[in-house]
């Protein structure tokens, strides 16, 4: 039997793709979810590549090829199905930033540079997505610096977008707001449930339970307020998972770089958006220890990042000497990555599930992460 989302997703083609999709039956579309994302409901559809007009019939090649042909005298044969929402973020994704019209807004003008795939067909709770043939870097791949020199370019792309969103987030403020509720429910929250468990979760909790209540995340704040930021278009999701490099046995551009997820964009500092790619790369990358992670791969990265800027933001009077130089925007993202740390400790003890392992282990590990840079960047604080 088929999931109901999984006929859903075949429905959805049947019914809105034109062509060979309207007239096949849902056991001729086949569909493989992506499991990389917790945002959304993804899928990948397919159906059989066309070789003639007597109907859709599988080439041998097709069937043989390692890397499934994308396109038929029809159009597409692969898509991306979405549904707007999972177990995670509630249905419709009751956490994303911009609406639903502002991110196939969006979407138009990143694809029409080349930097997102396209949207075939929007519907009512979600949307049918142009497939790309591409590859996702692990964390300890994308951290180095050859790869760092290409996505930094792109980001500056991204942030050169002219896009105003119509709700605005200060997230300092959200920060402090959050902190506050997160106060008062560790005030409360009855420790003995964790009496059963062989694990470290009660000494893990009880960190947690410090950091928030002594309010050591606020140690940045003053700093943050005082420092002169950019604002621009962010995306507030530049996680690995949300990167999609060219597949290498594909003709490609090694920079062909596409960004996906644009849900959490927002009007906000670029160093807040450039700290937590930082920071979400350092927290996922396993292999490293804290002191492996170098400034100087950050500077590489400033260093392209304004290469890319300085030749885009001219356009539209974009450059502004005082802050767009290496110095300053490397403060920027130092300030960037602490606040991206410690913005997401009081998030999560708020989270239903704030007592589970897995949440208070990535609370512990940004508490941790946290903790090294302040000490390594104390000079800034």
């Amino acid at each position: 039997m088929y999931s109901e989302w999984t006929v859903k997703a075949k429905s959805i083609c049947q019914s809105l793709l034109s062509g060979p999709w309207k007239n096949l039956s849902l056991d001729e579309i086949t569909v493989d979810p992506i499991t990389t994302g917790r945002s959304n409901r993804l899928f990948i559809c397919s159906r059989p590549l066309v070789t003639s007009l007597n109907g859709p019939k599988p080439s041998k090649s097709h069937e043989e090829s390692i890397f499934e042909q994308l396109k038929d005298e029809y159009g597409d044969v692969k898509v991306v199905v979405r549904f707007y929402g999972s177990d995670y973020t509630g249905e419709g994704n009751r956490y994303k930033c911009v609406t639903d019209e502002e991110e196939l807004e969006i979407l138009a003008i990143l694809s029409s540079k080349g930097l997102s795939p396209r949207v075939l067909v929007p519907f009512t709770g979600g949307r049918i997505d142009e497939y790309v043939e591409s590859i996702i870097l692990p964390p300890n791949r994308l951290s180095q610096p050859t790869n760092l020199m290409i996505v930094a370019p792109k980001i500056a792309q991204y942030h050169s977008l002219q896009f105003r969103c119509q709700r605005d987030h200060d997230l300092v403020q959200i920060y402090r707001d959050n902190t506050e509720k997160a106060c008062e429910k560790l005030e409360t929250f009855d420790e003995s449930i964790f009496a059963g468990c062989s694990d470290n979760s009660l000494e893990l909790f009880r960190k947690v339970k410090t950091f928030i209540t002594q309010k050591l995340g606020f140690r940045i704040l003053s700093k943050m307020i005082s420092t002169q930021h950019k604002r621009v278009f962010s995306h507030m999701d530049l996680i690995n998972s949300n990167l999609l490099f060219p597949h290498p046995h594909l003709p490609h551009n090694p920079d062909d770089l596409m960004i996906i997820d644009v849900e959490n964009s927002q009007n906000q500092f670029r160093g807040i958006d450039l700290g937590k790619f930082f920071c979400e790369l350092y927290l996922a990358d396993e292999t490293k220890k804290f002191s492996s992670f170098y400034d100087s791969d950050i500077h590489i990265f400033v260093d392209c990042y304004l290469n890319q800027w300085f030749k885009i933001a001219s356009q539209f009077n974009g450059i502004d000497p005082e802050i767009d130089n290496h110095e300053h925007l490397f403060l920027e993202m130092q300030l960037g990555i602490l606040m991206a740390l410690t913005f997401v400790i009081p998030w999560n003890v708020l989270h239903p599930n704030f007592d589970s392992l897995d949440m208070l282990q990535n609370s512990v590990s940004r508490i941790d992460l946290y903790t090294h840079f302040c000490e390594r960047w104390s000079q800034i604080l």
